[in-house]
């Protein structure tokens, strides 16, 4: 059985299950920033409104997670979508995490979100979201280091 939650409390994320979950998703998703600085701002922010944590479970342990952020700025052109995974071999479980963020952002009042391509082709990463409604690749990203 998958359930679904977004996740409000501290005393959720600093679960050593959820800990270990987020961090193989920050790692395995070659995040550009070290989890452990993620993971303290999403500590600090977890009880933002504008924070959507949510956590998939299958058969009672955490299997996905999605972290969604709504603008809160004009200069932000839509919600952002920064972090998806799951590590587990049912699609079903990446759909009801996409329908829990999806349902989320229509309800805050948002019909479009933004996710950054970081280890797939743009277009391959774009269709991972086929299941949410039409899709497609927007710009490219450029970096500049200094």
């Amino acid at each position: 059985m998958i359930r679904i939650i977004r996740v409000r409390k501290r005393e959720t994320i600093i679960d050593p299950q959820f800990v270990e979950l987020f961090k193989r998703a920050v790692e395995r998703s070659r995040y550009p920033i070290p989890w452990p600085l993620m993971f303290a701002d999403l500590a600090r922010r977890i009880d933002h409104d504008g924070l959507g944590v949510f956590l998939a479970h299958e058969k009672g342990a955490p299997r996905g997670l999605v972290i969604a952020i709504l603008p809160d700025s004009p200069l932000m052109m839509a919600p952002q979508v920064p972090l998806v995974y799951s590590e587990s071999k049912q699609p079903a479980l990446v759909r009801a995490l996409y329908r829990a963020v999806t349902k989320w952002l229509k309800e805050s009042g948002y019909h479009s979100m933004l996710s950054l391509a970081l280890r797939h082709p743009p277009k391959a990463w774009a269709r991972r979201f086929r299941n949410l409604g039409e899709f497609r690749v927007v710009a490219p990203l450029v970096e500049v280091r200094f």
